[in-house]
C-alpha cells in the first residue's frame, strides 16, 4: 500500500503504552508517500521505564533513552509465509509473524543486498549461523522475489540452491570477517567470544553448503 503513512498510528501507539504506565515520545525518521521503507523511533526515559517495571535500582545514565525502531516496508514482495505466535507479556495475545523459513530468507537477503559503507554488519552473519544451527530451511521463493525486487537477481531461471550458494560464496570473499566479528562482540557473552575467532570465508562457505530449501 503505497499510500500507507506510519504517522497515523503514532497516537494509538502512545495511548497503548500509557495504559501500561509508559510516557513515550515518537520521532519520525523517514516517512512520506515517496518513501519505500517508513521508520520512526519510539522513545522512553530509561530510568522511568525501569521504575515502572520494578527495576528502579538499576544504574542508568541521566537522560538515557530506550529506543524502539519501527519500520514498515511498503513494497515487500510476495512469497512469504505467515504464522501466529503466543506472546505472554504484558498480557497474553497472539501476533502474526513471518514463518522462521521466511525470516531466514529475509536475513539472507539482507546479507546479500545490504550495502556496507565502512562497517560490516556482523549481525547478518551471526544470524546466518543462528538459523542454520536450528536447521531452518530457506523459503527460496520469497528470497528470490526479494532479490529481484531489490535488483540483486535478474536471471530468467528461478533461483535454486546452486545459484544461492554461488551468490553467498561470492559475497563471503568480499567480507572482512574480523571486522564483522568485532561488530557483534559487544552484544554477546564473554563465554561465546572465542566462537567469533573462527569466523572466516572458509567457515561460511562450508555453512552455506548446509542450506536446505522449501
Amino acid at each position: 500500500d503505497q499510500s500507507f503513512e506510519l504517522s497515523k498510528y503514532f497516537g494509538s501507539i502512545q495511548a497503548e503504552l500509557e495504559r501500561f504506565g509508559f510516557n513515550s515520545s515518537i520521532q519520525t525518521k523517514r516517512t512520506g508517500l515517496d518513501v519505500v521503507v517508513e521508520s520512526a523511533f519510539v522513545k522512553q526515559d530509561t530510568h522511568l521505564g525501569l521504575i515502572e517495571i520494578g527495576y528502579g535500582d538499576a544504574k542508568t545514565q541521566k537522560g538515557q533513552l530506550i529506543k524502539v525502531k519501527l519500520e514498515v516496508d511498503k513494497s515487500n514482495p510476495l512469497g512469504f509465509v505467515k504464522t501466529k505466535k503466543l506472546i505472554k507479556l504484558p498480557v497474553p495475545f497472539m501476533v502474526a509473524t513471518l514463518s522462521e523459513e521466511s525470516l531466514f530468507s529475509g536475513k539472507i537477503h539482507a546479507l546479500l543486498a545490504r550495502a556496507y559503507s565502512n562497517r560490516v554488519k556482523g549481525r547478518d552473519y551471526y544470524d546466518f549461523i543462528f538459523y542454520l544451527s536450528r536447521s531452518t530451511k530457506v523459503n527460496i521463493l520469497y528470497l528470490e522475489n526479494k532479490l529481484r525486487d531489490s535488483g540483486h537477481y535478474d536471471l530468467k531461471e528461478p533461483l535454486d540452491k546452486k545459484g544461492l550458494i554461488s551468490m553467498l560464496t561470492a559475497k563471503f570473499t568480499t567480507v572482512n570477517f574480523k571486522q564483522a566479528a568485532n561488530d557483534v562482540r559487544p552484544f554477546i557473552s564473554p563465554q561465546k567470544e572465542n566462537d567469533l575467532s573462527e569466523w572466516s570465508a572458509e567457515l561460511f562457505n562450508a555453512l552455506a553448503e548446509e542450506i536446505e530449501l522449501i
